[in-house]
């Protein structure tokens, strides 16, 4: 099990964003203790490689269509990356 920073950016959880099928980072927003003392994921937050600029004029139409609908195309796919977060890694949230 390999232990990470709290601030770490996941870049290899094979989900792809399901609205344009980009590539997703994410991150832990909160921790739950594993039992052994260890720290693990127990949410996370995807983004997607392409999202413009917030300042970008192509930002509001991009979050248009990426957030239309987030119950039914971003929750889904929480659960299957916090459980692939957990299978490999630990945070260390002294960091």
């Amino acid at each position: 099990m390999k232990i990470v920073t709290s601030n770490h950016i996941f870049h290899d959880i094979p989900i792809k964003c399901p609205i344009c099928g980009g590539k997703l980072t994410w991150q832990c927003e909160e921790w739950v203790e594993d039992g052994n003392g260890g720290w693990m994921a127990g949410t996370v937050k995807p983004s997607c490689v392409t999202e413009p600029y917030l300042d970008s004029d192509e930002w509001e139409d991009w979050f248009r269509c990426h957030y239309s609908t987030p119950y039914i195309d971003w929750l889904p796919l929480e659960n299957p990356a916090i459980n692939w977060v957990n299978k490999r890694y630990r945070f260390n949230l002294d960091l």
